[in-house]
């Protein structure tokens, strides 16, 4: 009963700290392109933080089974350290697929889309929105295999 409530503590504290990091980075961004936000920038960042949010949820999951192995055998330090490197690993990830989303989008647009949401452009917002959202829910399985083979500990119990 104690390593459940020591989890659910440890995943609550990380994912208010995982969405407040993920605001303030895609705010920071946004607010380059127009300040203040458009209405097509806030559409897009409400996309963005629920990609976000995609990949933490199938993240937790492993980070969740490290954690209680490691607390098990008394080692709560390490069940804390691999469930905040698999969440930054979760955070990198979102990233990485957020800027790959806008490269795409200009392949596809060959708009400047800096331009387009300055100037409230909701198609170019929505274009981006469902290609991040459906790059987060395609890639999120395999993201989390990877997890799994690159970073060395014991094979957790789904």
């Amino acid at each position: 009963m104690k390593i459940a409530i020591s989890n659910l503590v440890l995943t609550l504290f990380f994912s208010l700290s995982y969405f407040y990091i993920a605001y303030k980075v895609l705010r920071a961004f946004f607010e380059k392109i127009s300040r203040p936000l458009s209405h097509a920038s806030h559409v897009l960042l409400l996309c963005s933080l629920l990609g976000f949010g995609i990949i933490l949820y199938n993240i937790s999951d492993i980070a969740t089974n490290a954690f209680q192995f490691y607390a098990i055998k008394s080692q709560i330090g390490k069940g804390v350290m691999y469930y905040i490197l698999f969440g930054t690993f979760g955070f990198l990830s979102s990233l990485f697929l957020f800027h790959t989303s806008l490269f795409l989008v200009k392949i596809v647009t060959k708009e400047n889309e800096k331009a387009e949401l300055a100037r409230n452009n909701y198609h170019i917002a929505g274009l981006h929105g469902v290609i991040f959202l459906l790059l987060c829910l395609t890639l999120c399985s395999s993201l989390s295999s990877v997890v799994n083979t690159l970073i060395a500990y014991p094979r957790f119990p789904n």
